[in-house]
């Protein structure tokens, strides 16, 4: 244990950042599920909505420096090709 006063409050700050990114890290996770699930049997209003909802944590992941901006940008596009194909094939 550090004895150092500001090394006290870095151990505190560290945990506390490391709780909040990996509760958002689980999010995204759900979230991704939660949007293949949509796409293989939701409608067309389900699919979007997931999409909205992943696409709006990783947005939030990349602006707390969590994921690489390039990264969520790659898989923000994937998300994007799955939803307009699977509205392809429902038509």
């Amino acid at each position: 244990m550090p004895v150092i006063k500001s090394s006290k409050k870095r151990v505190r700050q560290t945990a506390k950042k490391t709780a909040s990114n990996s509760r958002l890290k689980r999010d995204i996770r759900s979230a991704s599920q939660v949007f293949e699930e949509k796409l293989s049997g939701g409608k067309k209003t389900e699919v979007a909505n997931a999409q909205t909802k992943l696409n709006s944590l990783l947005d939030r992941a990349s602006k707390k420096n969590l994921f690489h901006k390039n990264k969520v940008a790659r898989r923000k596009s994937r998300v994007a090709k799955m939803a307009k194909q699977a509205a392809g094939k429902k038509n």
